[in-house]
């Protein structure tokens, strides 16, 4: 269903940060638990350490950091990096 989504979001060409917008309208598998622990914060981390923890995640699991090592690891960390921008969205949300 996911890869179906993103193909479409692909052929509309909708813009990555407006499918991520509307996908978290509609989002609800993860808990808020979850994703202090996707981030690797202690639950009830200021905006500063999810800032953070963020950009250090951005840095380990970005596709351009492993697009050397194939498509299969590619499309590995695509997904690490939607539960990661779900997860400081959703959380930094707290702060506004």
């Amino acid at each position: 269903e996911k890869d179906f989504i993103t193909t479409l979001v692909e052929k509309l060409q909708i813009s990555y940060s407006d499918h991520e917008k509307i996908r978290l309208m509609f989002e609800s598998q993860v808990q808020q638990e979850d994703h202090y622990a996707i981030l690797g914060v202690r639950k009830g981390a200021d905006k500063d350490e999810i800032k953070s923890a963020y950009r250090k995640a951005c840095k380990t699991y970005h596709p351009d950091k492993v697009f050397h090592l194939g498509e299969e690891f590619k499309k590995v960390a695509e997904e690490k990096m939607q539960k990661i921008n779900l997860s400081y969205t959703t959380l930094m949300k707290q702060f506004s």
